[in-house]
């Protein structure tokens, strides 16, 4: 059956062979998405091609994937096993027996032999990164999987067996050296591949390039340099990564400091996205509309208003109004039904009804193409980011859009009366029972960081977080492994010197809607982000000196959040609900009080900041360190719907308060706490 101008037309009778095969090509064109570009924001709708009967996708699957596969083979193409990044037909990924057995491999080594469940997902992504480097997977895909090869046998007890008695082999990939894990990912990534940058010639593209990127970017403001694409993670691009990676040691060398070695790190990734043939987003210079609604709803919904206007001037024709205007609508309205004129008059009636049904079946249609819309986009957004998928819909019950957000100036003095208003602690008679237990505790041992510490503490690090404001995401932090040495001397060089380069303690903060009335500016969320060198710096002193409180046990018992290996919001939920759970069991009353410290996290003291991690015996080099760097910090406020890069507000220095995204920032804030759990 096919629709067109309002008329239906059915196909003649045909045989049973022939009715099938329609059947199926008309289910797949009901279903089947086909391939966006990059800039498509929105899929077009695909029109069903019947009416009455059900179509169901998972029964024409399998014949599907067949077909492509097999045309895909008569062509002498291989149908890439990982999703594209932007646009594409997703397809799903073939696990083979050997990545299955990576995958139990990785699954051991993070739970020690499946014993210790406790925060394994992470660690068992990172090590089955470094078994299989050119999959690209989540940590709850792992986990799936983990559980399918569980459930359905697809390894036997031996192999599983086996797999569990090489746990020393297992964990000995922490520690491989540098020049073997290169060896080992280009070894592999040459596996049946034709690499186009094996030959001296193309070396000579890619240092040609290379020179190029970085004499125009290496000196340049980090507000004028382009925003970096991200690169499809697949064999030939992580070889070219490979190659770039030696020739940047040559480059690195001769770096000053932790800015100069960022500049170069940025060029490198610039040369890798040019040679890979990725486009540049191009920046937004006028705000982002977010009521603008998609071409195929706007062309309904003028359709709708024209049979609405068309309905409401043929019940003007017939309670007798025949001006001409009127009746230029009606013949307008009686068009294509061949219908004379002269009995208008008698058709009215059904004319409207008719016209009614149609508006009636266009509304149906624009909510069966949202509803389209709306699965089509979260997919999308679950493969790139679960959790943001999550939080639109814990948000999407609390949001109330009253009326038009604060101006800028308005963001901008209120939080600058809550960061930049500096107050000093006082010290109480409890303190003094305070200093009594900590007299106790051992001095830290002074710090020295190394590139294996650099590269442990990359290596959990998402590979595309935001990177605002220096723009280099931790991918290529990661994968440069010839600027882990550099990195951990300037480091070590910043501590010992205590002075940081300014942008290094300069974030950009988003402000997002939380909930209630969104013209008032205490309503909404500030979410800073810093650059990633100086979040992999901190990241490193965190691991240091959880290494110390761990050691003097500093952290009180009843302490679970923001601690290593542990689920401090789920335990306390369980806790509460099997208390409730027996109280209502047994009858008997409860008493229970929630404390919320209203900006809390913005209003501590730098005074006490810097006295508490002296009360718990934190290296002084270390603590003069971070003193000089609290000193420099400052963001950027970025209003609802501003365009990138323009901030027209100052920066805000925060003299009050952690540093929000900062990775020492959660540890600091319960050590600050903590002398309340303890004393």
């Amino acid at each position: 059956m096919r629709r067109g101008g309002g008329r239906t037309r059915c196909a003649q009778p045909r045989s049973k062979h022939e009715s099938s095969s329609s059947s199926s090509s008309s289910s797949l064109d009901v279903f089947q998405t086909p391939p966006t570009s990059a800039g498509d924001v929105t899929p077009p709708p695909v029109r069903r091609t019947c009416r009455g009967g059900t179509t169901r996708r998972h029964q024409y699957k399998k014949d599907d994937d067949h077909s492509t596969s097999a045309s895909l083979g008569q062509q002498g193409l291989r149908a890439p096993a990982n999703a594209p990044v932007t646009g594409g037909v997703v397809r799903r990924m073939r696990w083979s027996q050997s990545i299955n057995e990576s995958v139990m491999r990785a699954y051991y080594g993070a739970t020690e032999g499946g014993t210790n469940l406790t925060s394994y997902r992470s660690r068992m992504l990172s090590m089955f990164q470094a078994l299989q480097p050119t999959m690209t997977v989540t940590a709850q895909r792992l986990s799936d999987q983990v559980r399918a090869i569980q459930r359905r046998h697809l390894l036997d007890e031996a192999q599983l067996e086996r797999l569990r008695l090489a746990l020393p082999q297992i964990n000995a990939i922490r520690s491989l050296p540098q020049q073997t894990v290169q060896t080992n990912i280009q070894e592999e990534l040459q596996d049946g591949v034709d690499l186009a940058v094996s030959t001296d010639q193309d070396d000579v593209l890619l240092r040609s390039a290379l020179e190029d990127a970085i004499l125009m970017y290496r000196y340049k403001p980090l507000h004028l340099r382009p925003k970096l694409p991200r690169l499809p993670i697949h064999r030939r691009n992580m070889a070219l990564v490979g190659v770039l990676d030696q020739i940047l040691g040559e480059y690195l060398i001769t770096s000053e400091d932790l800015s100069d070695t960022h500049s170069i790190l940025f060029c490198g990734a610039v040369t890798a996205c040019r040679i890979a043939g990725i486009q540049f987003p191009e920046p937004r210079t006028t705000p982002q509309r977010t009521d603008q609604a998609p071409a195929w709803r706007i062309r309904i919904e003028r359709r709708i208003t024209l049979a609405r206007t068309l309905i409401a001037k043929l019940i003007c024709f017939r309670e007798g109004n025949n001006r001409p205007r009127v009746m230029r609508f009606v013949s307008q309205a009686f068009a294509g039904s061949n219908i004379h004129p002269s009995q208008y008059l008698v058709c009215v009636t059904d004319r409207i009804d008719f016209l009614k049904q149609k508006v009636y079946t266009w509304a149906q249609r624009i909510r069966r193409y949202k509803e389209r819309y709306d699965r089509y986009h979260q997919n999308r957004i679950f493969q790139r980011d679960q959790r943001k998928v999550y939080r639109n819909w814990e948000r999407s019950g609390a949001s109330v859009s009253d009326g038009e957000p604060p101006t800028s100036d308005a963001m901008s003095d209120f939080w600058r009366s809550i960061w930049s208003a500096p107050v000093c602690h006082t010290n109480g008679i409890w303190m003094n029972v305070v200093r009594e237990k900590c007299a106790a505790v051992e001095p830290m041992i002074p710090i020295t960081i190394t590139a294996d510490n650099v590269s442990c503490a990359i290596r959990l690090a998402s590979n595309w977080n935001c990177p605002d404001p220096d723009g280099l995401h931790n991918f290529w932090l990661k994968w440069f492994r010839s600027a882990h040495f550099v990195l951990a001397a300037q480091f070590q060089n910043a501590i010992d010197t205590k002075s940081l380069p300014t942008f290094m303690t300069t974030g950009v903060t988003f402000l997002l809607h939380k909930s209630g009335n969104t013209t008032d500016t205490k309503n909404f969320r500030p979410i800073t982000c810093l650059p990633t060198i100086y979040k992999l710096l901190t990241s490193i002193l965190t691991s240091k000196i959880t290494t110390h409180i761990n050691a003097n046990n500093i952290l009180a018992n009843t302490q679970n959040g923001c601690k290593s290996r542990s689920r401090g919001t789920k335990e306390l939920l369980i806790i509460d609900t099997a208390i409730c759970q027996q109280v209502r069991r047994n009858r008997k009353n409860l008493m229970a009080a929630w404390i919320d410290y209203k900006k809390a996290y913005d209003s501590v003291p730098h005074s006490w900041l810097m006295e508490v991690i002296r009360l718990y015996k934190v290296d002084a080099t270390l603590c003069s360190f971070l003193e000089s760097c609290m000193r420099q910090w400052m963001t950027v406020l970025r209003h609802p719907g501003a365009v990138e890069n323009s901030e027209s507000t100052e920066p805000i220095g925060i003299r009050r308060g952690i540093f929000q995204g900062d990775s020492l920032s959660p540890l600091w804030f319960c050590l600050a706490l903590n002398p309340l759990s303890t004393c």
